[in-house]
């Protein structure tokens, strides 16, 4: 089975790891960022099950080019607060 990869063109990516307990919340917040960013749970394994075993995992982050540097301030928010961990 082919990798789902939601980025393409004028996109930019910023994945960031997190609890496992702290998914829902997260897209909440970025809920109440209409049109900001698209949001992809990365799986390690056959299952986000597995993926999040030990508690964390990684979610992409994806938003256009235009709007790059209102996501660096959402995530850099969340990494001050303790949510996230910035991957890359």
């Amino acid at each position: 089975m082919e990798r789902f990869d939601p980025g393409g063109p004028g996109l930019v990516e910023r994945s960031v790891m997190l609890a496992r307990a702290d998914v829902a919340f997260l897209r909440y917040v970025l809920e109440a960022h209409e049109g900001l960013v698209f949001m992809h749970v990365e799986e390690r394994g056959s299952s986000a099950r597995e993926h999040f075993a030990d508690g964390s995992g990684v979610v992409r982050l994806f938003a256009t080019e235009s709007l790059a540097g209102e996501l660096d301030a959402l995530v850099a928010d969340l990494e001050a607060e303790g949510l996230v961990t910035l991957v890359r």
